[in-house]
């Protein structure tokens, strides 16, 4: 249709189909068209990111998650805090939840001290550094350190309900840190939803 001039395949018809890939969990199709979109000369949008990067979590593929945010930044593509969360959603996805936990400590501990120093930290480092000193095991075998996630100027990572739901989701049976966390979001002022 679009060699007719019946469609014209623009960054909404795109990112649509790349969403529909990747809540079908097709993430394999979904980069295809990522690939297909920029050989067509559009470029992908920070929706367009959001569901591959989506798709890749679905898929508990971490490290292809955090490859494609490399590449939305890369692209001069600012994050949302949905990226984010599709990040913490592919490490609970697959099973690496002390990684979960420590990218979102990484993440409030950096907004923190770019509200204190201004300093825009890799998370990378401060991931790297905590798993070093960290004498407990990680709680899965197939854990993958995350590397090299740093954030673009002026970003401020702000968690959401959904963030915290995600982080629940990696407490599994320990009740008393979920409880922790769902008194924290209060704090943060966010009203706990049914799947909290």
């Amino acid at each position: 249709m679009e060699t007719t001039g019946a469609l014209k395949l623009d960054v909404f018809t795109y990112s649509t189909i790349i969403k529909v890939f990747a809540d079908a969990k097709m993430w394999q199709m979904a980069l295809k068209i990522k690939d297909d979109m920029l050989s067509a000369g559009v470029t992908p949008n920070t929706v367009t990111w959001s569901s591959l990067i989506s798709a890749c979590a679905n898929a508990s593929l971490v490290e292809q998650s955090i490859q494609l945010y490399h590449e939305m930044l890369l692209a001069g593509c600012e994050p949302n805090t949905q990226c984010f969360n599709s990040l913490l959603h592919a490490c609970v996805e697959a099973c690496q939840y002390d990684t979960a936990f420590r990218l979102f400590q990484s993440w409030m501990d950096r907004k923190t001290s770019s509200n204190l120093t201004g300093d825009h930290v890799s998370v990378a480092e401060e991931v790297l550094e905590r798993e070093e000193a960290s004498e407990s095991p990680l709680t899965s075998p197939n854990h993958v350190p995350s590397h090299n996630l740093s954030f673009p100027e002026g970003f401020q990572f702000a968690p959401t309900t959904t963030t915290y739901n995600i982080l629940m989701k990696a407490c599994r049976t320990d009740y008393h840190r979920a409880k922790a966390l769902m008194e924290e979001m209060r704090s943060a002022g966010l009203t706990p939803n049914q799947i909290s």
